[in-house]
């Protein structure tokens, strides 16, 4: 509870311009003042989870008083929860060289750039649904803290829609209108038509990348980094380079190539499902045992 008449005041200062639209603070200092009053008054715990924590020397010293007086200080971790899942990020860059390569073996230069302009309108789909991704973790996380078990589910299942819908139709517009966003980057008919076959694969079925990332928040958001980074880099990066290099080597079409999209997609959110129906059992059977 905030019982401190300065610490009241900073909140207002700070935040009555963000609600009366004036992106300008009177007090550009005063963000910085508010997390050193609070880490100074800590008395038991001080527990920092943020991946985003940028540390000054006030702050420095701050940490540094409150553990020499006795309140116990964790910082360890967001190491444990932000690495795996940057590590995830990086690797998956390997699954897109992979298949950026195989699709630079066709030789066809028309085929590269209507990739390329197709996956830069797949942008657009992916910015909606990770909006949702995000969504979940915080909820889930929020609930757990609060432990609020059962609202976990529903967060899960809301969140699922919405990326669906969002996912499809977003895909289905983008894949329905692709001579037309596709013109926008190029004029070439077989450029177009080369990136009409990829928004035909990836695109229009986006919305399951879209339900497997919010299976992996939902995973994270209950406290597992190191588990959904592991599904997701077996089903999504690894599954993909055995397909190019058994599957597509035996059928070299962009068909075959594409299709290992929404492939790995559904399997990966299939494994990410399975783990979170154990996991959220386990959950429940531990928040019983506390009551």
């Amino acid at each position: 509870a905030i019982n401190s008449p300065k610490l009241v005041v900073q909140f207002f200062l700070y935040f009555f311009p963000v609600f009366t639209g004036n992106s300008d603070s009177f007090f550009p200092d005063v963000i910085q003042d508010i997390f050193l009053h609070l880490i100074n008054r800590a008395r038991h715990t001080l527990r920092i989870t943020s991946p985003y924590l940028a540390i000054d020397e006030p702050m420095i010293r701050a940490l540094c008083m409150a553990g020499d007086s006795g309140v116990k200080v964790q910082l360890m971790k967001i190491l444990g929860k932000g690495l795996p899942a940057g590590l995830q990020n990086s690797l998956f860059s390997i699954s897109n060289v992979v298949i950026q390569s195989s699709i630079n073996s066709f030789n066809d230069m028309a085929l590269s750039n209507g990739s390329a302009a197709a996956s830069n309108i797949e942008g657009f789909v992916y910015t909606g649904m990770n909006a949702i991704y995000q969504t979940c973790l915080s909820f889930t996380s929020q609930n757990l803290g609060a432990k609020q078990i059962k609202r976990i589910r529903k967060t899960l299942i809301y969140c699922q829609i919405v990326v669906f819908v969002i996912g499809f139709v977003l895909g289905q517009v983008s894949f329905r209108l692709g001579n037309v966003l596709l013109g926008i980057y190029s004029s070439d008919p077989e450029v177009i038509a080369y990136g009409l076959v990829r928004l035909s694969y990836v695109g229009a079925l986006y919305f399951i990348c879209g339900m497997m990332d919010v299976m992996t928040g939902v995973m994270r958001g209950l406290g597992y980094s190191v588990l959904p980074m592991l599904v997701s880099l077996t089903g999504a990066c690894a599954f993909r380079v055995i397909w190019i290099y058994t599957i597509f080597q035996a059928n070299r079409t962009l068909n075959t190539l594409y299709a290992s999209y929404p492939i790995s997609w559904a399997l990966t959110f299939t494994v990410h499902m399975i783990c979170f129906l154990f996991a959220y059992r386990k959950l429940k059977k531990q928040n019983l045992e506390v009551l």
